[in-house]
Formats: structure tokens, sequence, C-alpha cells
């Protein structure tokens, strides 16, 4: 993006703080911190006056609005079943993204409990994922989605 003639009239001070705002920008799809942002000014005849670099990082991530949680066995308690969750992704996913399902405190998980995750819809097929369990946090870690 390029800004020209933003100051005529008069010369700027030194120090004095310039502020413009893009609207429409989109975020990135993730938290981390991108970098490779560069402001500069430049001179018709002299060429770059100064620059900068900088970073943007968005702090808050996407949520998913409509996550179903169902089960295919909720007649007996304390028995193995299979649980289906099911939600749309909320922002662009890049490839080797993660996939975290935290369980409720009602619900601990083992390592012996959990047999198997298994996927489908954008994953070309039913594909059994990789997973990394957590017991203290109750989560689950899709690796390989």
């Amino acid at each position: 993006m390029t800004i020209t003639n933003a100051f005529p009239g008069s010369d700027l001070t030194a120090g004095l703080s310039i502020k413009f705002s893009v609207s429409g920008f989109r975020n990135p799809i993730s938290t981390i911190a991108k970098t490779g942002f560069t402001i500069s000014t430049i001179s018709g005849d002299t060429g770059t006056v100064d620059s900068s670099s900088t970073t943007l990082q968005a702090t808050t991530p996407a949520t998913i609005a409509s996550g179903v949680i169902t089960s295919t066995n909720t007649k007996i308690v304390q028995t193995l079943s299979v649980i289906r969750a099911t939600f749309p992704s909320p922002v662009p996913l890049d490839a080797g993204c993660l996939i975290d399902v935290q369980f409720p405190s009602s619900m601990p998980i083992t390592t012996t409990d959990l047999a198997s995750v298994r996927g489908s819809g954008l994953f070309g097929g039913s594909k059994t994922f990789t997973t990394i369990i957590n017991t203290g946090t109750r989560t689950v870690t899709i690796t390989n989605g």
C-alpha cells in the first residue's frame, strides 16, 4: 500500500506521530505473530528517508460457534462408547494444524480407555488420527489432522 501526497503544503516536524487506519483487513488465521510488515517514508527524488519493521498479532483465537457432541451409546453408564464431535472450521486451516478436544472434569480420560480417534469429511474419507492424550488437562490433541 502506498500513500502519496499525504502531507501537502508544509513539512512535518521530526518526532510527530502519524496515524492512519486500513479497514477491511483480514487478520491472520492464527494468533502467531506475523512479521514482514514494513513502514517507510520515501522522498520522490532521493528514495527511502526512513524505514521500520513491525509485527501484527491477533490475540484472540476464532470461536467454533456451533460444535455438536453426540454419543452413539447413551443407555449404559460407565461403559465405553463412541463420541462424535462435529464442527465447522471458523477459519481456513494450514497444513499441520492441531485439533484439541477438552473433556469435562466429570469425564476424565485415560490413555487406556481411548482406543482410537477417527475423522471424516474434509480429511479425504475416514482416517485414523494420531493423538496425544493429556490426562491432567483432559485434552486429546489430534496431531495429523
